[in-house]
């Protein structure tokens, strides 16, 4: 992180652009990576106290299921939002659409319709 310190066009920049020194910025965005990397330990862990108990599973999916329904419209404008604007993200949905129909598309064999 500490490229910023070290570009000399890079300092300028950041100097004019944020009114701050670069030092203070790379401090700030080490910190972001530590409060980052902090959180997806906590998720994780608590992802596994989850999935132990098979109640609090359920619980979790229920939860999840009324926070949706009860957010629907607000994740949808995000989504098409995100959608409309990052194209990475376009690129991902439309190869997973693409992939998706391709799927669907298949005849179903004798195997597959025994699984179900």
């Amino acid at each position: 992180m500490a490229v910023i310190i070290e570009n000399p066009h890079m300092y300028n920049f950041v100097a004019d652009t944020f009114n701050a020194k670069p030092e203070e910025i790379n401090s700030l965005l080490i910190w972001r990576a530590k409060y980052l990397e902090k959180k997806r330990e906590y998720n994780r862990r608590y992802q596994e106290k989850i999935h132990q108990n098979e109640e609090s599973l359920e619980a979790s999916k229920m939860k999840s299921r009324e926070w949706f329904q009860n957010n629907k419209a607000r994740v949808a404008a995000r989504q098409k939002c995100k959608y409309e604007y990052d194209e990475e993200y376009r690129r991902r949905v439309a190869e997973y659409t693409k992939k998706y129909n391709n799927k669907k598309k298949q005849p179903r064999t004798e195997e597959s319709l025994s699984d179900n």
